[in-house]
């Protein structure tokens, strides 16, 4: 999984077709359609050791705004790992719960830098909506709290 993220995280090496596979490739180690092997992906994630997981996720939040594509890898990983960690049975642990908050305020920070560039805002409103999409029904609120305030109460997003 690492490989692969250093992969689509990679956009000055890296051709977009290459990263974009590497996206798809990781998309598909990371979640299912299918509720039980769906389960058995997050299960998979969270029992990688944390310095896999942050390094990963590190990466993922440092590309955000740098792909082309639409929909973006980047914010759908970060989505369906942010999912992984927000599963009831991981939650309760401290690392999964440094990871989510981690993501979050992330997101939170790229979306309140009034220098941050267009894409990266986007990308980062993006991965806040396939959160909210992706989230267990009692989290989703952590998302959707944090994309209504950016959009409604932050005087530094621009949204016209």
């Amino acid at each position: 999984m690492q490989a692969l993220a250093e992969i689509l995280c990679n956009s000055k090496v890296c051709s977009a077709v290459a990263r974009q596979a590497a996206g798809l490739q990781l998309k598909i180690l990371l979640t299912s359609k299918e509720e039980k092997l769906k389960r058995k992906y997050q299960r998979r994630w969270v029992s990688l050791p944390i310095s896999t997981r942050t390094c990963i996720k590190d990466s993922l939040l440092g590309s955000l705004g740098t792909e082309v594509n639409h929909p973006r890898c980047v914010a759908q990983c970060l989505a369906y790992i942010t999912a992984a960690e927000l599963n009831p049975d991981e939650y309760a642990h401290s690392t999964t719960h440094y990871l989510v908050n981690d993501i979050l305020s992330s997101l939170n920070g790229l979306l309140e830098q009034s220098n941050s560039a267009e894409a990266v805002r986007e990308a980062a409103i993006e991965t806040v909506g396939l959160i909210c999409q992706e989230a267990v029904k009692h989290f989703k609120l952590l998302a959707i709290n944090l994309l209504l305030n950016q959009l409604f109460y932050n005087e530094n997003f621009d949204f016209l």
